[in-house]
């Protein structure tokens, strides 16, 4: 009888160092607050290429587009890209358990699959509201 409570207090502690792990360490804040800015600024997320058609033509004029701006919150990353003459601006974020865009050619990595990220968002014409939404996550 002694070894069923001792197993029973066993199971109950595991489950509580479980329940703590996936609560306090397994939590990612950042994708939360950067897309609650996003909503609240009326912002989308982009799933397809077909949102990001103005990615393409940026691509296509110089291959190696690269983003003016980029994060790192720990496990989260992110990415800022600006058209030409304040056409556009995204924002990608990613992080540890999905695809990295580190490297010369994110912007085709994120035009190609953009569902692949944790957020993606598109702003046109670019009025700096995606990166006030980065920045209120810094801190």
């Amino acid at each position: 009888m002694k070894w069923l409570i001792a197993l029973v207090v066993l199971c109950a502690g595991l489950a509580f160092a479980t329940a703590a792990y996936v609560v306090l360490w397994n939590r990612d804040p950042v994708p939360n607050e950067v897309g609650a800015c996003l909503r609240e600024a009326k912002l989308p997320l982009v799933r397809s290429a077909d949102g990001l058609s103005v990615l393409r033509a940026e691509i296509e004029a110089d291959p190696r587009f690269a983003p003016v701006r980029r994060w790192d919150w720990g496990r989260t990353k992110g990415l800022l890209f600006r058209g030409e003459a304040g056409r556009f601006a995204l924002l990608a974020l990613w992080n540890d358990r999905g695809p990295s865009l580190a490297g010369s050619n994110a912007a085709e990595r994120i035009y190609a699959t953009p569902a692949r990220y944790s957020i993606v968002s598109l702003e046109v014409p670019d009025e700096g509201r995606l990166e006030l939404c980065a920045e209120k996550a810094s801190g």
